[in-house]
């Protein structure tokens, strides 16, 4: 689950924009696109005084509360969590400068708490039972760099009592203890330098095209729970009934999802490439009819598609 503010002001819209971006990406790159809520992503979060020690927590501004790791209870912190397969945030470091051009310099932290068994770094599935601890962190750290909204990455810290070096505590401890196979975490030091009279009103999502591949099953009685991440934070049913046509859905809507979409030819049918499909471009409705015995789509095909979402 990607925790979002609802009216981001400052520097954390440019944090929410670079933390909404990563966190689409990892989904796909982990292997995580099916079960998104193994991934807990935070923004910004504070660094809290307890009786224990110092520890951070991400504010939730729907319900005004704190929100720590999903199994230590509110007085907890988010470290590592033996549900997740990724927890992450970022650590704001005091304080914000004035660079000659008087726009403010931030500098932040990208945490990262990971189960290495429960994702694919690189896209890769840990088969032969490697740690693939560097794989995950250049997934994260390329991906900053690239496409992180104008953060510029300095630093790469992998020593637990480094990267916790802000915190302390019970937790902190214990989390020194749970950084071990196939557990790790790691920071990414970053720097980004923005303009502190933008972003200072409610602002509208700034959508971008991106190409977006889905694959697509039919199913005699199909799971309504397997979903897909496609743009603008909905979600697509993954699982269809054999019939005649096939006209893929979100959750939140009966009208065909690829209506109006631009479609990337060919569609891929049980690995077969179908170039001249008859697609519906106004309904978004793939018809089959008269296509296979006894329906045009089967229990157990499989489908394919590549179009230019909204994300």
């Amino acid at each position: 689950m990607n925790y979002l503010l609802d009216y981001p002001y400052g520097a954390d819209k440019y944090i929410q924009d670079a933390q909404t971006r990563l966190y689409d990406y990892l989904l796909n790159r982990w292997g995580l696109s099916l079960t998104p809520s193994l991934y807990r992503s935070f923004g910004r979060v504070y660094r809290v005084h307890t009786e224990d020690g110092y520890i951070p927590q991400a504010f939730n501004d729907s319900s005004r509360d704190y929100i720590s790791s999903s199994s230590r209870g509110s007085n907890g912190g988010l470290f590592f969590e033996d549900k997740l397969a990724v927890l992450s945030y970022v650590y704001q470091v005091d304080p914000i400068r004035k660079n000659d051009v008087r726009d403010d310099v931030l500098k932040v932290e990208w945490m990262f708490f990971i189960d290495l068994s429960k994702i694919t770094p690189g896209g890769i599935s840990d088969q032969a039972g490697f740690r693939l601890d560097e794989i995950a962190i250049n997934d994260v750290k390329n991906f900053l760099q690239n496409n992180g909204c104008g953060f510029t990455v300095h630093e790469t810290v992998r020593e637990v009592d480094k990267v916790l070096e802000r915190f302390s505590g019970a937790m902190k401890k214990n989390a020194l203890h749970e950084n071990m196979q196939p557990k790790m975490c790691f920071k990414i030091c970053a720097e980004l330098r923005y303009n502190p009279q933008i972003f200072t009103t409610q602002q509208q999502k700034q959508l971008q095209p991106m190409q977006k591949s889905v694959v697509l099953y039919i199913k005699t009685s199909p799971d309504t729970s397997l979903l897909i991440p496609v743009g603008d934070g909905l979600y697509m049913y993954q699982e269809y009934a054999a019939g005649n046509t096939l006209k893929p859905l979100v959750t939140t809507s009966s009208t065909g999802y690829l209506a109006g979409k631009n479609m990337e030819l060919p569609f891929v049918y049980n690995e077969q490439n179908i170039s001249l499909p008859d697609f519906n471009l106004s309904t978004g409705v793939w018809d089959r009819t008269g296509l296979g015995v006894p329906t045009g789509f089967q229990d157990g095909d499989i489908v394919t598609l590549t179009f230019t979402d909204q994300v």
